[in-house]
């Protein structure tokens, strides 16, 4: 009876073992592929990233450009205003 116990938890403990060893086989295994699509999808967010800065850079430039023609557009009338002002006078 007691042999047949010990047979028994000896047959258990050899089980979980070797269903350990699997489930520890399958991480190894499925490792190299998370790590793969890891850097897949890391590559794919610099891209992005630098395309979005590339994209970035040219409106910033745009509105430079914009703000500068204002400028000037501003500058240029009020020395037209001041122009008719001293004219009148």
């Amino acid at each position: 009876m007691i042999s047949e116990i010990l047979l028994i938890a000896i047959a258990i403990i050899v089980g979980l073992g070797f269903n350990n060893f699997n489930d520890q086989r399958k991480a190894r295994n499925l490792e190299p592929k998370i790590l793969h699509e890891f850097v897949v999808s890391l590559n794919s967010d610099r891209e992005d990233i630098l395309s979005n800065i590339k994209t970035h850079k040219k409106e910033i430039e745009s509105s430079f450009r914009l703000l500068k023609n204002k400028t000037k557009t501003l500058i240029l009338s009020k020395v037209i205003l001041v122009g008719h002002i001293v004219g009148r006078i």
